[in-house]
């Protein structure tokens, strides 16, 4: 069986995932790659910066909270454990994926290490802030569903060349490093406060399209068709 068919299954169960444990834990996802594969992996927000810089997924290879972008499965590099691969005799539907994952993925183990940090990350965290992260990667999922590879700023093995103008300003003191995502190919950018950027450089607030109505496969068809306009 090929079981590529389970992947566009696989942005919906982060998105799972984060609204399980974003508003209260900070729990985000980073997508990045290596040469040989690109990762989704899970982070915190409450995890201190180490010199100015988010910690990168590998430096939490103690746990497994890595899966691959294209697959079903986790990657033998996280941690010394031998991860995985989905052994099904039949296509599996969303719970069903959502709970091999969960029984694999170290997720609570993680905010348990950093439980105290993020006591003191919540204190300054809005709704506001949880609402515009979540429908930001609830365009961004569905997107990924299609096919589509996401990569954070620099995060991959490789550069990102400069931020986007515009970005900074939009990221809201947030390292791009966590909150600044690229479409592979299409020229879209994403700040997860709640922004997109397309081709020619104009940003759109994503939370006006969903205020107006707009579900976030709608708004991900709009951009991906806005960029290759751009590039037709």
């Amino acid at each position: 069986m090929d079981y590529d068919v389970h992947r566009p299954l696989i942005a919906k169960v982060l998105l799972r995932f984060l609204h399980q444990h974003h508003r209260e834990s900070g729990l985000i996802v980073v997508a990045w790659a290596r040469p040989v594969a690109g990762y989704f992996s899970f982070m915190s927000l409450a995890i201190p910066l180490c010199d100015g810089h988010p910690v990168h997924p590998t430096r939490l290879m103690h746990y497994a909270l890595n899966l691959y972008q294209d697959h079903i499965s986790m990657p033998a590099w996280a941690g010394t454990r031998k991860q995985p691969k989905l052994s099904a005799g039949r296509v599996l539907n969303l719970d069903e994926l959502h709970a091999w994952f969960r029984r694999r993925l170290e997720i609570g183990k993680l905010l348990t290490e950093f439980a105290g940090e993020i006591v003191e990350w919540r204190r300054s965290y809005t709704d506001a802030e949880a609402e515009a992260y979540l429908l930001t990667w609830e365009v961004m999922g569905a997107i990924a569903s299609q096919r589509r590879f996401l990569h954070t700023y620099g995060m991959s093995e490789y550069g990102d060349g400069d931020v986007p103008d515009g970005a900074e300003e939009r990221l809201c003191g947030r390292h791009p490093c966590q909150g600044l995502h690229c479409v592979d190919q299409t020229g879209l950018w994403f700040v997860d406060t709640g922004w997109a950027r397309l081709p020619s450089g104009d940003w759109i607030d994503l939370r006006n399209l969903f205020a107006a109505g707009q579900l976030a496969d709608e708004v991900a068809a709009h951009l991906l068709t806005e960029a290759q306009r751009w590039f037709a």
